[in-house]
């Protein structure tokens, strides 16, 4: 792997023809001279070049176009980054070519790079006649309705590609119509990320009504466009006879409760989506009963984030409830709630009994030490988690020696996230100390809970004499300083290879 252009410079001129070599050159600022010197070399070299990384370095045509030239004849380039550069029209038009002529490119990157819809129009021409590539990245591009129609048009074709990245770009319902006329009868995609476009509940729709009829497809984003329930409607009508997708992701929409409803009819029908980001979507209390009544019935459902909503506790007493019927959920994300120390109650005590969720994270809500203490007592009974955040609440060194008992008991947490509380000197060494106890902690989260010098001192001493499995602690942004930080990094006893 040749990180240096003066070295890969030096290497290409005078190397092993039989040998293969990885150019990673990201951020390197080369310059449209050095692009040119490096387009010159690769042109006359005989080595196998199989992956090229020029991503971030401020590259325009000038230069791009005798580089991209230089590639046809590599013959065993699988994976080409030109992201966050400024390809323009003309390095559009011979990257078509390169498309239309290499045996063996299969991933393609160019995100960030002010690609509009005439650059495509020529880009997407090289696709036609493609048989290679698998994975293509335009996010972050100036991509509208006109671009994803010709993209889609010519993505037809293709037979091989499987990932398709456009998030971050112009396009509506329009450009959602033309991907969905491909999504009908493609039978390779499967993963399709359209997030931060403009799409609307018209154009999500058309996506749906193309999902009753694909097998193919696994992942789509959605998230940070426009739809709201009258989309998840339609999802949850075209969607109950999907048997392919698996990852649903609709976060930063305006789904609501209403949305939610409609979400609760499909999780009652389909069983076949694993995770479910339905995170920062005006969601409240009001519709979370009936939502969590069909997690209650699903058994497809792995992974649901429903973050940044306003559930309350509530809420959080309807998911404590389904917790303690449904025996398929593993992960489960509640951060930024606004949940109490009601609603922590409740899924203390859902989760004591639970034998399967394994991360659990609720973070940045109002559960003060008393909330806290639930869920200490819970990781004495329960025998299936691994992952706890409760990171950014008002937890204070009350409630310490508790988690520090549980600690010494439990078998199973392996990451512990408590950062952003008030645990200060006695909390922050009480649970250190129960780690001479406790052999399955991996991963400790103490950052930002006022923790002086000595403390820190005292944690570092703690730990080298420990028998414990720790493996990272992050003690950052307390009064400790750099140098005991850097001593408790070296306090920790890491596995030997």
């Amino acid at each position: 792997m040749l990180k240096n252009i003066g070295e890969t410079v030096k290497f290409l001129s005078s190397t092993n023809p039989h040998e293969t070599y990885s150019l990673e050159l990201q951020a390197k600022s080369l310059g449209t001279k050095r692009e040119k010197d490096l387009a010159k070399v690769i042109h006359k070299t005989s080595a196998k070049i199989i992956s090229i990384n020029l991503a971030w370095n401020g590259l325009d045509d000038s230069g791009n176009t005798k580089l991209i030239s230089s590639l046809k004849l590599q013959n065993h380039l699988t994976s080409l980054n030109f992201s966050g550069n400024k390809i323009g029209i003309d390095g559009c038009k011979k990257l078509s070519i390169l498309l239309a002529s290499t045996p063996s490119l299969v991933n393609l990157e160019l995100c960030a790079n002010d690609i509009g819809d005439e650059s495509i129009r020529y880009l997407s021409e090289g696709l036609r006649t493609n048989q290679t590539l698998q994975a293509l990245n335009l996010a972050d591009n100036k991509i509208t309705d006109n671009g994803a129609s010709n993209l889609s048009i010519n993505i037809g074709f293709t037979k091989t590609l499987q990932k398709i990245i456009l998030n971050g770009n112009q396009i509506s319902n329009g450009g959602a119509l033309r991907i969905s006329e491909v999504l009908r009868t493609n039978s390779t995609i499967k993963y399709l990320d359209l997030g931060a476009n403009l799409i609307e509940d018209e154009g999500l729709r058309y996506i749906s009504e193309a999902l009753s009829l694909n097998r193919s497809l696994q992942t789509i984003y959605l998230n940070t466009n426009q739809i709201g329930a009258a989309g998840c409607h339609f999802l949850a009508n075209f969607l109950s006879t999907n048997i392919a997708l698996q990852n649903l992701f609709l976060q930063g929409n305006k789904i609501s409760d209403s949305g939610l409803k409609e979400l609760a009819n499909l999780l009652l029908r389909n069983n076949t989506i694993q995770n479910l980001n339905i995170g920062n979507n005006q969601i409240t209390s009001e519709s979370t009963e009936q939502f969590f009544q069909s997690i209650s019935q699903n058994t497809g459902l792995l992974n649901l984030n429903i973050s940044m909503n306003l559930i309350c506790s509530l809420g959080a007493i309807n998911i404590a409830q389904a917790l303690n019927v449904n025996r398929h959920l593993r992960n489960l994300c509640l951060n930024y709630n606004n949940i109490d120390n009601e609603g922590a109650n409740h899924l203390a005590q859902a989760l004591a009994l639970n034998t399967h969720i394994e991360c659990f994270l609720i973070c940045g809500n109002k559960i003060t030490t008393t909330g806290a203490d639930f869920f200490a007592n819970m990781l004495t009974r329960n025998k299936s988690l691994k992952t706890l955040d409760l990171s950014n609440n008002s937890i204070n060194s009350e409630v310490a020696s508790n988690f520090a008992n549980a600690l010494k008991s439990n078998n199973t947490l392996s990451a512990l996230f408590i950062g952003d509380n008030q645990l200060g000197d006695l909390g922050a060494l009480q649970i250190i100390d129960s780690l001479k106890e406790n052999k399955v902690l991996e991963k400790l989260d103490i950052t930002r809970n006022s923790i002086s010098k000595t403390a820190g001192a005292h944690i570092a001493q703690l730990l080298k004499v420990s028998s414990s499995n720790i493996r990272n602690i992050d003690c950052s942004g307390n009064m400790i300083g750099s140098e005991i930080c850097k001593e408790i990094a070296n306090s920790i006893k890491q596995p030997k290879k």
